[in-house]
């Protein structure tokens, strides 16, 4: 009697290799792209408490990640403290902002990443100029808290890579 086998056997051969190999490049990369989002997403607090019109200290921290791990970015006198603005992307068409804080040394951007909502910054930009003006105000505390877009995005495509390639490498295993 003949050989039973299917002639298409080979052909398969090389399938599964390309499901698997296409599942695990769709893992890694949708992966690799996501998990920076979510790791590096930050929010920026300002603060500032003053003990007398020109004593007191400012700090500038950052809380990052969904764990929320905080660091010191920036102390500085109070007296140093100028004001803040608004500064627009030039690099983007649509309308990105960030708030910069000025000091008598230096500009310090409250993040380093523009986004959307001109409204909400502005306001932060407010505070700190009525703060800067009103030499009665003994503390000041604002925040740029913007992780949950990075959070959304870097979601998405780890959500996205984990549904495309799991069943890409399941079904590269089992052929």
């Amino acid at each position: 009697m003949k050989n039973s086998r299917l002639p298409d056997d080979d052909a398969f051969k090389g399938f599964d290799r390309t499901f698997l190999l296409i599942g695990l490049g769709v893992l890694v990369v949708f992966n690799l792209i996501g998990w920076p989002f979510v790791l590096l997403a930050s929010a920026q607090t300002l603060t500032c408490q003053r003990e007398e019109p020109t004593q007191g200290l400012c700090t500038l921290k950052a809380k990052q990640g969904p764990l929320s791990w905080e660091k010191t970015l920036q102390d500085f006198p109070v007296n140093q403290l100028q004001g803040a603005e608004l500064e627009s992307s030039t690099r983007s068409t649509s309308n990105l902002y960030r708030i910069v804080i000025i000091t008598k040394e230096k500009a310090l951007p409250l993040t380093s990443t523009f986004a959307s909502g001109q409204e909400n910054k502005a306001e932060i930009v407010d505070q700190i100029n009525a703060f800067v003006n009103n030499l009665e105000q003994s503390s000041l505390q604002v925040q740029q808290d913007d992780r949950w877009f990075f959070y959304i995005m870097g979601g998405i495509f780890i959500v996205v890579g984990n549904l495309v390639g799991v069943p890409f490498v399941w079904i590269g295993l089992s052929l």
